[in-house]
């Protein structure tokens, strides 16, 4: 709580984007393409009049883990071309994006994470281990923080309890 008369802004850090139902195990056709650009505005202006709502004045947007990935590192770069663009679309809402590198990938997502800073801008990449299948402690994963750290992006940890 801000102190008495004093106001401060929200800065949310955790604003998945994208559509839960490929993730969650819902009815897949009946969920929307969060590419099309009829779900999109609805998706943006249902987040910004929640945020509001909420007093949130910005938020840090993540892509969500739940993606088809029959394409490989193609589906991903195709993930975090379009997380770009979002956090693009409106700055003033959304400072910063995260991207996503996958295991699976080995060390291909090293020119991804390159990528991902030096052309698309991202702040960080996210890990959520029950999605990628792997530990937290996957030999990748730990090869992908240190050259993060190299580059400047900071890790976004999915923690779960029942994730080894």
């Amino acid at each position: 709580m801000a102190p008495e008369g004093k106001r401060f802004d929200v800065l949310d850090v955790h604003h998945h984007v994208g559509n839960a139902f490929r993730a969650l195990g819902g009815d897949l056709s009946s969920a929307p393409d969060a590419e099309t650009g009829a779900y999109r505005s609805r998706e943006v202006a249902d987040r910004l009049r929640i945020m509001d709502a909420a007093s949130v004045a910005q938020a840090i947007v993540i892509p969500g883990h739940g993606y088809e990935r029959a394409n490989g590192l193609a589906a991903t770069r195709a993930e975090n071309d379009a997380i770009a663009r979002y956090r693009d679309a409106r700055p003033d809402r959304f400072p910063a994006a995260v991207g996503i590198v996958e295991p699976r990938d080995g060390a291909a997502s090293f020119e991804e994470l390159d990528r991902a800073k030096q052309q698309l801008g991202l702040a960080g990449i996210s890990f959520h281990t029950r999605f990628q299948g792997v530990s937290l402690d996957s030999r990748w994963i730990l090869a992908y923080v240190e050259r993060m750290a190299e580059l400047g992006l900071v890790p976004v940890v999915h923690a779960m309890n029942e994730t080894p």
